[in-house]
């Protein structure tokens, strides 16, 4: 049987395999799991991807049910302001995220010069027109 962790680590791996994908289609080059030290300065912290000819920094998230995923949202903002890239996008997947619309109020707060945030299924038109 496996744990509800190794579930969510295989649910998270398919959407940045799907983000990746998206990326490489589409001409970018794209780093992976690139080290960086996060907002609490942790030096071994890793950014899901970063894309040099965008200089934009990409941290996926997929939650499918409840749970406590969205309590790491501010967190996920603030390591990708202090990431050193011009840009921060978040890329949400899940019903989870999809039914709790006070998380797309409190991302909507956040939009800045330098953070954005989508649903995974408007990822592909984000980056065309971004």
């Amino acid at each position: 049987m496996i744990s509800q962790g190794a579930k969510a680590v295989k649910s998270g791996k398919l959407l940045e395999n799907d983000i990746e994908r998206i990326l490489k289609s589409n001409g970018y080059y794209v780093e992976t799991q690139v080290k960086f030290t996060d907002c609490y300065n942790n030096s071994r912290s890793k950014m899901d991807f970063y894309i040099p000819e965008l200089d934009l920094a990409i941290e996926c998230k997929r939650q499918m049910g409840s749970g406590t995923a969205d309590q790491k949202l501010p967190f996920v903002v603030a390591n990708l302001n202090k990431f050193p890239a011009s840009k921060g996008l978040l890329v949400l997947a899940g019903d989870h995220y999809h039914a709790r619309k006070g998380i797309a109020m409190y991302l909507d707060s956040q939009v800045s010069d330098t953070f954005n945030w989508c649903f995974v299924e408007n990822f592909y038109d984000f980056i065309k027109n971004n």
